[in-house]
């Protein structure tokens, strides 16, 4: 993305005001104000996108503000401004080959290379909310072996294993996160084995340290779900990015002319 900042953004994330949601969904509350920038034809050439964590999968896009005064154009309480709050990431610790390290069940060495066997995971639908930190879905590209991460860190097979009673019909389930690059794609597909009734994936990965979620994809949509596995609490702990696209009158493109980060730690 070329972004050139023209425009301020502002604002917070807070749960949702709908009573219905307000325990499980978090509402993005943000204003853009112009400065001196003059934006022509603002319902038409105004395109607002919201991010959560990186995700592509369930952004919104072109949503109106609810108000504009002056050069300020205010998108508080606006009802499509709302995301599941999910859970906070699963995660695994893979910076030496060595020996087990957190959350890793087995090593071995193959003559298909290391396979890591992680510890077995379990739907978290029903769960209470526990604070956890994690890094959002992101993976860190690391080694305590070599120098170099990215240039002599190896690879290894990690293997997932999520127990289900009977497999899904509706869809399918994925691992996902950064590893997957935010896609729905074979390699972070899982299957379901009946003999230990539950699903399982084998992703090859650099070492690192990582962060998951299993990520429901129903059939023929294009938007994945976490709180099928993973659950919804309001206290999660999110990043959103604002991306405010304008474009100008004659221009045949439209120019990032302003970036927000929020985080719903911040009050």
């Amino acid at each position: 993305m070329v972004y050139e900042p023209l425009v301020t953004v502002s604002g917070r994330v807070a749960n949702s005001v709908d009573l219905d949601l307000r325990y499980t969904h978090q509402q993005i509350n943000f204003r853009i104000i112009t400065d001196k920038y003059y934006l022509t034809d603002s319902y038409s050439n105004l395109h607002v996108l919201v991010m959560q964590n990186g995700r592509w999968d369930n952004i919104i896009k072109n949503v109106q503000p609810r108000m504009i005064i002056n050069n300020e154009y205010d998108y508080s309480l606006v009802n499509e401004l709302v995301f599941a709050a999910g859970n906070e990431f699963r995660y695994f610790d893979m910076k030496t080959l060595k020996y087990n390290t957190d959350r890793m069940q087995s090593l071995q060495y193959t003559e298909e290379g290391y396979q890591v066997y992680l510890m077995t995971d379990l739907p978290r639908t029903n769960g209470n909310y526990y604070t956890e930190e994690d890094i959002n879905g992101r993976r860190l590209i690391a080694t305590n072996d070599v120098r170099d991460s990215y240039t002599e860190g190896d690879y290894a097979w990690v293997h997932f294993l999520l127990p289900f009673q009977y497999p899904t019909a509706e869809g399918n389930i994925y691992v996902f996160g950064a590893l997957s690059d935010w896609q729905f794609n074979p390699e972070n597909l899982m299957r379901y084995n009946y003999d230990l009734k539950a699903y399982e994936a084998r992703i090859f990965l650099k070492q690192g340290y990582y962060n998951y979620a299993y990520a429901f994809l129903e059939n023929r949509s294009n938007t994945g779900d976490l709180t099928f596995l993973e659950g919804s609490h309001w206290e999660t702990e999110n990043e959103y990015t604002v991306f405010v696209y304008h474009r100008q009158q004659g221009d045949t493109y439209d120019q990032l002319v302003g970036l927000g980060f929020f985080n719903s730690a911040v009050k």
